[in-house]
């Protein structure tokens, strides 16, 4: 493939990998996209692009696979790949925090050979993530409701989320941001260069989980991520 289309871009979708073939696939074939659904698949990705110098690789584009309905399929996956969305949290938290680039990915099953099991895939796992901005933040309450009218998970990077009647909330504390914000003011206004200032990431990302929400979903949380979370509701 490498040889006939130089310029195209390869990904390694499996989420069952060995660590040879995904050695391989990053140093020969210069694979970067690849899919998982565990933390020992991450842990296998990070390990075979490592550089032997104990480097980290800078460069990975990395899938959390999320398990989706099968029904139109001929043959479903759904028991065998793909993490469910009520566990789905600390996977995507930790391949956040080796990979700059981070996506959701899902398979339908084998044989699906209507486009509505695509678009009942997309709309699970669109109505799973709502984006962190300023107009979803002031419509919490809103997406919390619409989101138990039918019976959605719902998980945002919005900083309250839970607390406002959804499922999950994972992400950066809002008021953190404006404190780090309030530096590259002073340092502007000192005479630094907007252009030269470095762009900064969070250090500190916050879980909570609405256990409310949960039961009324009929989701169980697991007790991994009940323990790792800053708050339960």
């Amino acid at each position: 493939m490498r040889a006939t289309l130089p310029q195209a871009v390869l990904c390694f979708m499996h989420p069952v990998k060995t660590a040879g073939a995904i050695a391989e696939a990053y140093s020969v074939h210069g694979v970067r996209t690849f899919s998982l659904d565990c933390q020992e698949e991450l842990d296998k990705i990070v390990a075979a692009t490592t550089a032997e110098d104990g480097t980290p690789a800078a460069d990975l584009r990395l899938c959390v696979r999320l398990r989706v309905s099968s029904e139109y399929s001929e043959l479903s996956l759904a028991s065998k790949f793909g993490i469910d969305l009520a566990d789905a949290a600390p996977l995507l938290q930790a391949t956040r925090q080796v990979s700059d680039w981070l996506g959701i990915c899902f398979h339908v099953g084998s044989q699906a050979m209507t486009p509505f099991a695509y678009v009942q895939a997309l709309e699970r796992v669109r109505a799973a993530i709502v984006f962190n901005d300023t107009f979803f933040a002031q419509q919490t309450r809103q997406i919390a409701d619409a989101a138990a009218r039918h019976r959605v998970a719902t998980l945002s990077g919005i900083t309250r989320f839970a607390e406002a009647g959804n499922l999950i909330n994972y992400g950066a504390e809002l008021l953190d941001n404006f404190r780090r914000a309030a530096t590259y003011v002073d340092k502007i206004l000192k005479g630094a260069k907007p252009g030269d200032l470095p762009f900064e990431q969070p250090t500190r990302y916050y879980l909570t989980l609405n256990l409310k929400t949960a039961k009324a979903l009929g989701l169980t949380i697991p007790q991994s991520l009940l323990v790792s979370a800053d708050k339960v509701i």
